[in-house]
């Protein structure tokens, strides 16, 4: 475990991931699965990325503990931030992840929303994706507190605003071997 977010921690998430700053490091209640932490955590190796030369990274997400879902990406030769783009997508549980490519696929997030993939930008009624965590901007997201993990339940992307087809998460964890 290298880097988790917990669901409605309202920090900035993408400035944590790219800074050079270290969080909850020294806590170890801040390793476990579920956000009884309630806490960002931040290892030493995202920073030292390409030192750590890691072959995998997987995106994993809970709820209860229990993972709901992972991404697991080629991370040989990669740096902190490109490693996460569709190109390196090993395994998805979506269907359509490397049919319907994403338009947004980034860490950083567009404008705001970390760990974002998604499709289409035709109005929030209508924007769809894969998995997000919420910036508070469209409607969809104004309904869960901001930065709230959010993940099709589907086998392919979702439209955001069908609440029935959206799981919402305890935490995001990210992971690398």
């Amino acid at each position: 475990m290298v880097f988790k977010v917990i669901s409605g921690v309202g920090s900035d998430i993408s400035l944590l991931w790219s800074s050079a700053d270290l969080l909850n490091e020294d806590k170890q209640q801040a390793l476990n699965v579920d956000s009884a932490f309630p806490e960002h955590y931040k290892n030493r190796l995202v920073p030292n990325w390409q030192a750590m030369n890691p072959k995998e990274a997987r995106v994993a997400v809970y709820e209860k503990e229990n993972e709901v879902l992972s991404i697991v990406f080629d991370a040989a030769n990669s740096d902190n931030s490109n490693w996460f783009t569709a190109d390196r997508v090993i395994s998805s549980p979506w269907t359509d992840l490397n049919t319907n490519l994403p338009y947004f696929f980034t860490i950083t997030g567009y404008p705001a929303r970390p760990f974002y993939i998604a499709s289409a930008h035709n109005g929030c009624d209508t924007d769809y994706g894969w998995i997000c965590v919420s910036k508070q901007t469209c409607q969809w997201e104004l309904r869960l507190p901001d930065k709230t993990v959010m993940y099709s339940k589907l086998q392919t992307a979702a439209v955001w605003s069908a609440y029935e087809n959206i799981g919402i998460a305890d935490v995001l964890i990210v992971y690398i071997r």
